[in-house]
């Protein structure tokens, strides 16, 4: 299987070294113009899946950079739960901005508690098992900056990964399995 891991574009939260208290932050106009481009580089690929954090960023991301199409939302591969602009919207909200996605299996998230490491490596294994009993020849992984670093540093041996560095907005590493 050949994985294309990609962190979402430009935020407003990415803008300031306070962005970080923005709630629900949107994408940039560079952050649109970043998702179209990227759209354009990988037309020629047939994904046979994309799978997305349940996140405004990436869903906008995904949605401009592949169309509007049916894709896996995917709580396990959201950012770490500490920050103000890592809340995501209601699932209700979430319908609302992408009407033709199914929210449905989302859980409710408790932001009263901040996640640390233990906590996100549990939500990175599970995803790693996921990828690991599919039968995909090629998909697509929309994600965040903290989420992907923390995942490569566990499994880039097995994902064939050697340039383990912090993705820049828009930017993506393809691994095997």
């Amino acid at each position: 299987m050949k994985i294309y891991f990609i962190r979402h574009a430009e935020g407003y939260h990415n803008l300031s070294k306070d962005g970080w208290k923005i709630f629900y932050p949107d994408l940039t106009s560079l952050g649109i113009e970043q998702s179209k481009n990227l759209g354009n580089e990988l037309k020629n690929i047939n994904f046979d899946q994309i799978v997305v954090s349940p996140l405004k960023r990436t869903l906008k991301t995904a949605e401009l950079a592949f169309g509007k199409r049916e894709f896996i939302i995917d709580e396990n591969i959201r950012e770490y739960i500490g920050n103000n602009c890592d809340f995501r919207e209601s699932n209700d909200e979430l319908k609302n901005l992408f009407p033709y996605l199914n929210f449905d299996n989302l859980k409710v998230i408790d932001y009263n508690n901040y996640e640390n490491d233990n906590i996100v490596d549990n939500r990175i294994k599970q995803f790693f098992e996921w990828l690991s009993y599919n039968n995909y020849q090629t998909i697509a992984v929309v994600s965040h900056g903290g989420f992907l670093n923390r995942f490569f540093k566990i499994y880039h041996q097995e994902l064939k990964i050697e340039n383990t560095d912090f993705l820049g907005n828009c930017g993506y590493q393809i691994g095997y399995l």
